[in-house]
Parts: C-alpha cells; sequence; structure tokens
C-alpha cells in the first residue's frame, strides 16, 4: 500500500463533512481512500457507521454491521475488564487497541463533545508497519466526527418537548450552578406531573465517565418520560405517575438489573406524593446510596429502609467526631483486643445485638456457653458496668453504632477483624 497522505484525508472527510451527507458519508469516503476498515458506535454501541471489506475475517465484524450493535458482552469483556475504556478516557488521541471489537488491532479513540464521550472509534490495520498511520488518520476521523454527532444531537434536542426540557430544570434547580437557578415552580403543580415520584441517584462509584454514560442512555430508553439530570459524578432522576404494588416490583428490578449490566449502583427512594418533598427524597436516594455501597459493596441496588439506623447514625458520627461519641469502657476493650489479641468487643457486640441471650451468641461465636459466660464476666470487670441494665446496653449500642459507621461508611472500608464485621449481623 502506498503511503497515506494525511492532507489528503483531512480533505476528504471535511468535504463530506460540508456535504451533510451523515457519518456514513464521511467514514465511507474516508475507507475508500485508506483501505483500512473503520467501524464507530455511540455510547451505547449501537453502531453508528461502518466501512470495510472482506480482509479482516473477523464474525464480531460481520455481526456488528447485521445486526447494527455490537454485542455488549464483548465490548464489556474487551474493553470494560481489560481496561481500554480507562485507557481512552485518559487520552485525547486514539491508542492503539491489540485486541478489541473485532478481534484484530486497531486505532481506537473516544468522540467527545465538550469534552463528555459520545462515542467510540475504530480503524482497523493489518500489520504493524500501517500503525501510525491508523492512529493519525482516525485521529482526523474523530474530529470530523465530533463535529457531525454534536450536529445530531442538537438536532435531537430540538425535537425534544420544550415542556419537559422546562420541567426538568425547575425539578433539579437546586442542583443547577447558582447562575442557572432562577426560574418558577408554576409548572410543577400543574396537571403535567402526576403522584406517585420517585427519586434515583445513579453513580458508577469508580470515576468512569464511559460507562456512566452507557447507563444514563439505558435508562432514558427504559424510562422514556422520567426526568433526569446529569452532573457528570451522578445521575438524578425523576419518575412521576407511578403505580404501586406488582408494577413497581417490576420497576424496581428493571433498575436493579441495569445497574448489574452496567456496572454502576443506584440509591432508590420510596414512592412519595408531595413533589414539594422531592429534595428530601432525592437525598434519602443518595445517602443510602454512600451508606448502602460502603457496607454491601457488592450489591448494585440500596433503598432507605434497608439501612435507616445506619443512615442516621452517619448523621451522628460524622457531626460530633469520634471523640464526641466514644465510651471509656468500650475503649478499654478495644485496647485490651490490641494488646492481647482478645475479641472482647467483638463479643459484647454480638451479644447485645442478639438480646443478651447467652444461647444465642455462643453459638453465634462458636464458643463454648460457659466460655461466654466467663468472656461476659471479663468484660464486666474491665468496663466496670453492668451490660444487662437497659441503660447501659442503650448506650453501648449506640456508641457501636456510631463507631461501626464510622468504620464502614466514612472510611469506606471494612477492616478484616471480626470486630468490625456488619454491626447487624445481617446478609445483604
Amino acid at each position: 500500500m502506498e503511503k497515506i497522505d494525511l492532507g489528503n484525508c483531512y480533505r476528504i472527510v471535511f468535504e463530506e463533512l460540508a456535504q451533510g451527507g451523515g457519518e456514513q458519508s464521511i467514514v465511507d469516503a474516508l475507507f475508500a481512500y485508506t483501505k483500512m476498515p473503520i467501524h464507530v458506535v455511540d455510547i451505547s454501541f449501537n453502531v453508528i457507521a461502518a466501512s470495510f471489506d472482506i480482509t479482516t475475517g473477523s464474525p464480531h465484524l460481520d455481526e456488528m454491521i447485521d445486526k447494527k450493535i455490537v454485542p455488549l458482552e464483548v465490548v464489556i469483556g474487551d474493553y470494560c475488564r481489560l481496561g481500554y475504556l480507562e485507557l481512552l478516557e485518559k487520552h485525547q488521541k486514539s491508542v492503539v487497541v491489540d485486541w478489541g471489537v473485532i478481534e484484530v488491532p486497531q486505532a481506537s479513540s473516544a468522540i467527545r463533545i465538550n469534552g463528555h464521550i459520545a462515542g467510540l472509534c475504530a480503524t482497523t490495520f493489518s500489520d504493524q508497519e500501517q500503525a501510525l498511520d491508523a492512529l493519525e488518520v482516525n485521529d482526523i476521523l474523530c474530529k470530523a466526527l465530533a463535529i457531525e454527532f454534536e450536529r445530531r444531537q442538537r438536532a435531537v434536542e430540538q425535537t425534544t418537548d420544550p415542556i419537559h426540557q422546562v420541567l426538568t430544570r425547575e425539578l433539579f434547580r437546586d442542583l443547577l450552578p447558582e447562575q442557572e437557578q432562577k426560574g418558577s415552580s408554576e409548572l410543577l403543580y400543574s396537571s403535567l406531573l402526576h403522584p406517585g415520584y420517585q427519586m434515583a441517584v445513579i453513580t458508577s462509584i469508580v470515576p468512569n465517565n464511559t460507562r456512566f454514560q452507557y447507563v444514563r442512555k439505558a435508562i432514558m430508553e427504559e424510562f422514556p418520560e422520567a426526568f433526569h439530570l446529569d452532573t457528570g459524578e451522578y445521575l438524578y432522576l425523576l419518575m412521576a405517575n407511578l403505580p404501586s404494588g406488582d408494577a413497581a416490583k417490576n420497576r424496581n428490578q428493571t433498575m436493579g438489573e441495569l445497574m448489574g449490566k452496567y456496572q454502576c449502583y443506584c440509591g432508590l427512594s420510596g414512592v412519595f406524593d408531595d413533589l414539594s418533598k422531592r429534595s428530601n427524597f432525592r437525598l434519602r436516594a443518595q445517602k443510602e446510596l454512600e451508606v448502602g455501597h460502603a457496607i454491601h459493596p457488592d450489591e448494585k441496588l440500596y433503598f432507605f429502609d434497608d439501612y435507616y439506623l445506619e443512615i442516621l447514625a452517619s448523621y451522628a458520627a460524622e457531626g460530633l467526631g469520634e471523640a464526641g461519641y466514644a465510651l471509656p469502657e468500650l475503649e478499654k476493650l478495644r485496647e485490651i483486643d490490641r494488646k492481647k489479641g482478645t475479641d472482647y468487643y467483638y463479643t459484647l457486640k454480638t451479644h447485645l445485638v442478639l438480646g443478651n441471650n447467652i444461647n444465642l451468641t455462643a453459638a453465634k461465636l462458636h464458643i463454648h456457653r460457659n466460655t461466654l459466660v466467663y468472656r461476659l464476666a471479663k468484660i464486666e470487670e474491665v468496663t466496670e458496668v453492668d451490660i444487662n441494665d437497659e441503660e447501659v446496653i442503650r448506650r453501648l449500642m449506640a456508641a457501636m453504632t456510631l463507631k461501626y459507621v464510622t468504620e464502614t461508611v466514612h472510611h469506606h472500608e471494612i477492616p478484616a477483624s471480626p470486630q468490625n464485621q456488619d454491626f447487624w449481623a445481617r446478609q445483604p
């Protein structure tokens, strides 16, 4: 193959861009000159444009063109688990992906609009001598595609219901920059919004702008009437006119499946009828996301009722600070445990959680009843308190709860020691 003239590539793609034929015409024109297969996908991996010949022999490329979508399991395997998405996010220019969607080396890059990734573009090359050419050609193509993507995006936005746009701004006004918070809430109480309402707060936890955009588009496709605000770190969602009963369970299940599919996390509020309280329920959803993920990081969907005590304790722990709630008797136990390797603190915590029931505690700790009785006596000797006194029990459990929340939620980690296991000893 003759050396590719980059100036000619610029001329080709931007002439086609000026003609207004769309992404496919740009890709076709460039492929006709370079003969290097090209494929372009949006943030949901729907195929936007592709040009290739039979030289690649790739079954995934054939399937992609035929079905107009990249198989998600292939993309997640190639791009997500192997770290290519993170790689593309960090680089403004194309990088070589040696085992990507179409199973052959390719120059890949993210297509960005105002700094946000809107899609991916890849130019395939047959041997290493073409690698540098492919990287430069792909960069040129991405510049043109970014312009075309933005043009198409504006066209879509212009067809969006303007009332829906105004309502979205009003519903999330307090989350907007201060200069954008002007407005009127009169529309919110018109017949356009009907109870019940539900708030969702979604994030990818580990910063991954690309994956976050995937889940946003999927949610919008699943719940097209929902109102949403994307701040980059969180996706805030308000759904209205929601049924209860089995329909609500199905909706929650759908949300959970989307979170699992795209490896994101969601705090989902209960259904409420007073729209003026939407900020309160949004705060609930955000806090249950924070607390729930810290306690059960393998879960994807979190509910307020499941973490009610931990959420309240989180606020108290944050406000008081450890010095404000720590009890000297419990600190004595922790110090002895650190020095002598005992489990006095965990034993007492388990005993209090199980209602001071000797038999249940002994079974939970897998020790003999007499061993537990001796250990509890030592605990009373060290702490100098009656662990069966109701007021003492309330005070100790409150302090232990705050300590537990501090170690998990605020530190975002659960130490390996059995003393720091889930306070309520419950499964997610």
